[in-house]
């Protein structure tokens, strides 16, 4: 019989056969590897392009709607009459001058805003200082401005103006459009002909 086996094989058969089958699997894996990467493949390219077209949508969608910004500060104000408001409350066209009664460029400021007052009719001015009501109802008598319908008296307090609008020289003037959006900031005394160009 010599090495012929009956029923089973020889080892050296078996290791041959051992060794096909692992390169069949191998290839196999490779096979299904391929094909795995190819599919992920196609599912991320899917992915993104589905991702950019979502975000096109939007992209459209935002800028179809009109986006409401308002750059007035949230400052707190008390009127003289004592009514409490915040200026970021406050409609139309707005003009914010934070002065101090006795500062000499704002007494000039003052008065060429008085001598121009024609020119700011579109507007509410708001002069707004951090003194006691008489200092600020004395400055508005001296300029005369204490009984024009379109200029308002206030006062703020002084940690808050900080707070919100940070350290600023007086005069300082701040324009805003009816949109709520700053059109010019002013500091210091400006000629009023330079604060007219852009009313």
């Amino acid at each position: 019989m010599g090495n012929a086996l009956v029923g089973r094989r020889s080892k050296q058969e078996q290791g041959v056969e051992s060794i096909w089958f692992t390169i069949y699997t191998l290839l196999a894996c490779l096979s299904y590897a391929k094909i795995f990467l190819s599919t992920m493949r196609n599912f991320i390219i899917v992915f993104l392009l589905l991702f950019a077209i979502a975000c096109s949508n939007k992209k459209t969608e935002s800028t179809t709607e009109e986006v409401v910004v308002n750059e007035m500060p949230a400052l707190r104000l008390e009127r003289m009459t004592g009514e409490k408001i915040r200026v970021d409350s406050l409609s139309g066209k707005t003009i914010l001058v934070f002065f101090s009664p006795d500062c000499d460029h704002c007494q000039r400021e003052a008065d060429d805003i008085y001598q121009h007052l024609s020119a700011f009719r579109e507007y509410s001015i708001y002069f707004i200082a951090a003194r006691d009501n008489k200092e600020i109802t004395d400055f508005a008598s001296t300029y005369h401005l204490n009984d024009q319908p379109n200029v308002i008296f206030a006062r703020a307090d002084l940690p808050e103006v900080l707070n919100v609008m940070g350290s600023m020289g007086t005069p300082t003037l701040f324009i805003y459009s009816k949109e709520k959006r700053l059109v010019k900031k002013f500091e210091n005394e400006t000629p009023v002909e330079e604060i007219i160009k852009f009313l």
